[in-house]
């Protein structure tokens, strides 16, 4: 089996500052997203499961396709729209890095185009996090995400 991507390739960010402990309330972002992909395994695994069952003859292959479509199909174009918001989220903030690049070289109206950016990405986030939680939290709630 071969992944759609090569892993090498994969850029590392900051390492951890080693004299910086992380309180249990700075984490927990981070945490959140972990608790999502572990619910996200266990998805995979019932998954693996029906399959098995399917190859045992066990269940009838129909089955395994109501299984799937329930997993994430009925959310194929909110999920694609997400990723698509992902994108511009990412090209908003380079336009605040590109702002803060003006303001490091003092050029004129810098300090007002980093302002600008960030208010433009503060909204962009909170719409997005607004339309994710609407379309997603009930989805993951029933489909056992945790």
């Amino acid at each position: 089996m071969s992944l759609p991507w090569d892993e090498s390739t994969r850029p590392a960010g900051p390492a951890p500052d080693p004299g910086r402990e992380l309180t249990a309330e700075e984490m927990a972002t981070g945490q959140h997203l972990v608790d999502v992909h572990d619910g996200l395994r266990a998805e995979l695994e019932r998954l693996r499961g029906v399959v098995d069952e399917v190859g045992a003859g066990e269940i009838d292959p129909a089955a395994l396709r109501s299984f799937f479509n329930r997993a994430d199909r009925r959310l194929g174009a909110v999920l694609e729209r997400l990723g698509d918001e992902h994108e511009a989220i990412a090209e908003l903030l380079e336009r605040i890095d590109a702002a803060l690049v003006a303001l490091v070289a003092s050029e004129p109206g810098a300090m007002d185009r980093v302002r600008e950016a960030v208010d433009l990405v503060g909204a962009a986030m909170a719409s997005h996090f607004s339309y994710e939680e609407r379309e997603l939290v009930e989805p993951l709630a029933r489909l056992g995400f945790y």
